[in-house]
This record gives structure tokens, sequence and C-alpha cells, in this order.
């Protein structure tokens, strides 16, 4: 499908777009995240300021995109927090989720960060190199759990630059067997796996029958063949059948701007799937409609 041909069907033929895995930071930070991802990762397409970022989602289609922050340090989360709730108060397609780190006093700063308006927290594993069911991070889940919200957690293994940049092994802190950890513990825990698990995708559907309230989100999966420089065992994406089987528990997501392509083209890739026109636009817009209205997300 060309660009035309999709940017046809998103604006003539009503497709709306909800992307639940999109970042951004004050502008500081995040020249220092696109320098990295430039110098030592898969390289930006276009470095995009805040203002730009929007008027291109809008462009492409967007009605709403969760911008989610996430802590690399102790004592930087609170600041990051209060950060995007403002700027979803000046962008109201903006839905906040805030952050945490481990060894911060979780639950004052996870306290403040709703209080300042975020919608949800992200956790980072590979940034933060602490598992999900990390007992420091109790009272963030209790929070959630007591607002109704949810946590976007990146419990993927892949994509991980361990073994190439970093020397970590992201086994010790994501994957299925974190995820189920977390979730035995907390299992009425609305979670969206970032990157869709990628690589154990048995492994997560098997979950998703479990908990009702996981949730996997699309973040660069069926685009890896267009990212140039990526871990060596970075898996291919699930199959059509799973796309299929899980319609109802699978989310759009992007990781705009951190990506070597097009914001479009995470669109176009489960757009040209051979799955029914009814779960691409589960995908696109209508499951995370239900979980926003389930929240009570406005």
């Amino acid at each position: 499908m060309t660009q035309k041909s999709l940017y046809d069907r998103i604006l003539y033929m009503n497709m709306r777009i909800i992307d639940f895995h999109t970042h951004f930071f004050p502008e500081h930070i995040q020249n220092l995240i696109y320098d990295w991802f430039d110098n030592s990762g898969w390289g930006i397409y276009r470095r995009y300021k805040l203002e730009e970022a929007i008027k291109k989602l809008q462009e492409v289609g967007y009605q709403r995109w969760v911008v989610a922050v996430y802590a690399h340090k102790k004592g930087i989360a609170d600041f990051l927090n209060k950060w995007v709730s403002e700027i979803s108060i000046q962008y109201p397609e903006i839905i906040p989720a805030g952050t945490i780190h481990q060894e911060d006093n979780t639950s004052e700063v996870v306290k403040k960060a709703f209080e300042y308006g975020v919608k949800g927290i992200k956790f980072h594993t590979h940034i933060s190199l602490a598992p999900p069911e990390d007992e420091r991070l109790f009272p963030v889940y209790e929070e959630i759990i007591r607002r109704n919200n949810f946590l976007i957690l990146h419990g993927s293994i892949h994509p991980t630059d361990a073994g190439f940049i970093r020397d970590f092994d992201p086994y010790e802190v994501s994957g299925a067997y974190h995820v189920s950890k977390l979730l035995e513990k907390f299992p009425e825990l609305t979670v969206i796996v970032a990157h869709m698990g990628m690589g154990e995708y048995e492994e997560f559907g098997k979950l998703i029958e479990k908990y009702p309230g996981l949730y996997l989100d699309t973040t660069m999966t069926h685009c890896m063949e267009f990212v140039q420089i990526k871990h060596p065992e970075t898996p291919p994406p699930p199959d059509d059948v799973f796309l299929e089987k899980f319609s109802n528990r699978i989310l759009l997501g992007s990781d705009f701007p951190f990506i070597p392509y097009p914001v479009e083209k995470q669109i176009q890739c489960i757009e040209e799937r051979n799955i029914s026109s009814e779960t691409k636009e589960k995908i696109f817009h209508k499951n995370a409609e239900t979980l926003l209205k389930k929240m009570g997300i406005g």
C-alpha cells in the first residue's frame, strides 16, 4: 500500500488512530535521547520538536496518543511526571503516562504523579535494570489499581541492545516469566506490554487468556525489517492467526519519534497484514477506545 492510499484510507474512510506508545520529554532530555539513538542505537528518522511532532501525528490521522516518559535513574521521575501532565493540559489529545524508578520513594512519587494528572505509569525494565515484580514497585501497582488506571511495561525481551551495546541479560528483567510473576501478585492490574512480548507470543497468549487486564501493543513488532541496527536474535512478528485470536487485546503502539522510519510506517505494517478489517480497526482505535472508557479517561 502506498503512502497516498494509506492516507486516503485514514482520511476518507474514517479510520481513527489511537496510539498507546509514544514518547516525549523536556527538550534537553529529548535531544540527549535522540543523540543516543543516532550514535548508539538504530537512528532517528527525524528529530521532531514537540509542536512539530503533534502536527505530524494530526496530519497522519491520530485522534489521541499516550505520551509516556521513563526514568533512567533515581530522582528524575517526579520532574518528568509533572512535565508530561502539564503538556497534556496544553495539548488535550495527549494522554499522559508518568514514570517511576525503583530506587525512588515509589509510594510518594506515584501518588504525586496522579495528583499532577497522569493517567498511567510507564516502567522500562531494560533502562531501569529491574524486573517488574521488584517489591519496591508494589506501591505503584497498588495505586494504579486503586485509581483504575494502567501500567505500560517494557516487559518484552526484544527489542534490546543486550550483547550489542549494553552488557546485561534482558531475560533477568523482562519476558513472559517476569510478567507472569507480576500478574500472579496483582491479577487485577491493567498492564500493556510494549512490543507485543516480541518472540514469546505463545507464552503471552497464555497470559492473555488468564488475565483480563493484560494487553499487548504493536510497537515496532511488525516493522523490524526496516530497522538497520538490531540485536541479531531479534525474532519475527507474530503471525496473522495470533492477531486474529487476540484481536480484542492488542493496541497500536509506535515508539514515535524514537524510530528510524516515518510514524505512518507502523500503521502501514499492520494495514498490510492478512487480517480482517474488523481486527485492524480494533488495533487502530476500537480497543483503545474501549479501554479508555473502562478507565474513565476522556
